[in-house]
């Protein structure tokens, strides 16, 4: 299960960078088009506005480079002994039956235990960068609501 899981967090990555993109073109679009505002306190909401989204846009990239890479640190999943070492092991424990059973049982709950909290601090950075998109979102359409109001 963990397995899967890990492929599909993998996978995950590419929708929420291409929102990212989009809502970054959109912020800069905003800033670029902006013409001179002659109410000036709009205008500073106007500019709080799209450098908060910009600020939370980062948060989101931050986040997706925390569950894509650990930040250039990478994760370190455990891997089962070859199987060779297994084939090893089974030899020394004939003569204690069982042994051997309980260490494939031990080893796997071991990995699989391993793989669940790497999995879940991956999900919950993937969760915190969608939800940093949600907010850049909705603030670029705030933004863009007053963009449209000054045009008026």
């Amino acid at each position: 299960h963990e397995l899967s899981r890990k492929k599909d967090l993998n996978t995950a990555i590419s929708t929420p960078m291409t929102i990212i993109v989009l809502l970054f073109g959109a912020t800069f679009y905003l800033y670029n088009n902006l013409q001179i505002i002659i109410i000036v306190p709009v205008f500073h909401i106007f500019h709080g506005i799209l450098i908060l989204t910009i600020s939370t846009l980062v948060c989101s990239i931050f986040c997706l480079t925390i569950c894509f890479n650990k930040i250039l640190i990478g994760f370190r999943y455990p891997n089962f002994p070859y199987a060779h070492q297994i084939l090893e092991y089974e030899e020394k424990c004939k003569a204690h039956e069982g042994e051997f059973n309980k260490f494939l049982t031990n080893k796997y709950i071991y990995y699989a235990d391993a793989y669940q909290k790497i999995n879940d601090k991956r999900a919950s950075a993937l969760y915190y960068a969608r939800v940093f998109i949600v907010i850049s979102l909705f603030l670029i359409i705030v933004a863009g609501c007053l963009f449209l109001l000054t045009k008026i």
